[in-house]
């Protein structure tokens, strides 16, 4: 089964605010095209068997069945709905961060 994936606003500014940071203020063009690459490659990786990566394992979350998938030090979070065939990718975010706070 192929999924669907969408990708929400706040998802879509996150990888801008990523990229940019990257970009300007580590002044590493060729590493904030690598890495805005690669999670690119990763959401598009969630068209095939969404569900082999892990849960989030915190609530409420796991009961909403987010999951999540890094690329690098970045995780991206989203849900898959197995009914509408869709992925919606949530947020990504540097996995340093106070994730449960931004989430």
């Amino acid at each position: 089964m192929i999924y669907n994936v969408v990708i929400s606003e706040n998802a879509e500014n996150d990888i801008k605010d990523i990229y940019n940071y990257i970009k300007y203020s580590l002044c590493a063009t060729k590493a904030a095209v690598r890495i805005a690459d690669l999670i690119e490659k990763q959401i598009m990786s969630l068209e095939y068997e969404p569900e082999r990566f892990s849960v989030y394992d915190r609530e409420p979350w796991r009961s909403r069945g987010l999951r999540r998938v890094t690329a690098e030090n970045y995780i991206i979070f989203y849900i898959p709905d197995d009914g509408s065939e869709t992925v919606t990718v949530i947020r990504v975010i540097y996995g340093g961060r106070d994730i449960d706070n931004i989430l």
